[in-house]
């Protein structure tokens, strides 16, 4: 703010613009100032007054929401909620959720005080974005859960699923774990028994089972406490998939080398029946030990 002539009270304010100018209004009081604004219509020139004037009246403040409105220009109307702190938001509200901005939508609901949580949670529903169906259920303060979780579980996408149960405090473990089992995708099977609290290690066990995908079956082994090793042992020989075979008996602790010499050596891959060789010594016929 500056005088530009004391003795005649004349207020002017500027603001820089991209074009290397400054935009300009005048006004023998701060509320002719605010009329000038609000004639002038730049939302932008707008906030920035807001946000340097912090003194102004609930009444001056309403002026603007208006134009900021019929700029339509989400940003705007976010940053000016935020500066005004005005106790009345719900316009406001309106314009954010009618822009259908999930990113505003969702930062509006987590930052603003006084938001109308469930109008902006059912804007983020509505709008199908896992991402930040899950960011709301993560950071947004009295948001629904179990509606969230709910929408989340219905997609069938695996990764949100998993995510939702692993981040989201309140989260339905058992509901969520049957559905990323459900999902029949190995990676976020293992990775739920592996990251989420209270996950039932033998259900999703027999799952990575099922799944029939064998660099889960031995990731399952090899990395998560709590499992059958011989169950997951006979899933990998039942596959013949030498190369995992060979990598469970190298990295999973009490594998039966036995055995799975023996289901190397009957997939006639000469190559892991040769690495098998080279990594573990013979002590008896059929017996190996690891070096």
């Amino acid at each position: 703010m500056q005088q530009k002539d004391e003795s005649k009270k004349l207020i002017s304010i500027s603001k820089p613009c991209e074009n290397g100018y400054r935009k300009y209004v005048y006004g023998d009081t701060i509320d002719e100032i605010v009329d000038a604004l609000v004639e002038l219509g730049d939302a932008q020139f707008i906030n920035w007054f807001v946000k340097n004037q912090r003194n102004l009246s609930e009444q001056q403040l309403k002026k603007f929401i208006d134009v900021i409105i019929k700029s339509k220009d989400v940003e705007q109307i976010y940053e000016f909620t935020i500066s005004s702190k005005l106790s009345c938001i719900k316009e406001l509200e309106d314009a954010v959720v009618a822009s259908e901005n999930v990113n505003y939508i969702y930062r509006f609901a987590r930052y603003v005080k006084g938001a109308d949580i469930t109008k902006f949670q059912d804007a983020v529903i509505a709008s199908k974005n896992l991402c930040y169906i899950c960011n709301f259920a993560e950071n947004v303060k009295n948001a629904d859960i179990a509606k969230l979780e709910d929408t989340v579980i219905a997609s069938g996408y695996a990764c949100y699923i998993y995510r939702f149960a692993r981040y989201v405090k309140g989260a339905d473990i058992t509901k969520l774990e049957d559905a990323v089992i459900a999902s029949g995708y190995a990676c976020y099977i293992y990775s739920f028994a592996k990251e989420v609290k209270n996950a039932d290690i033998t259900k999703i066990e027999d799952a990575v089972i099922t799944s029939g995908n064998v660099q889960y079956i031995y990731y399952f082994a090899r990395d998560i406490k709590g499992t059958d090793i011989t169950n997951l042992e006979d899933a990998l020989i039942a596959s013949e998939d030498a190369e995992y075979i060979y990598r469970f008996a190298k990295d999973v602790k009490n594998a039966d080398i036995n055995k799975l010499w023996e289901a190397v050596v009957n997939t006639k891959d000469k190559t892991y029946i040769r690495k098998f060789k080279e990594n573990f010594k013979v002590k008896r016929k059929r017996f190996f030990s690891k070096l």
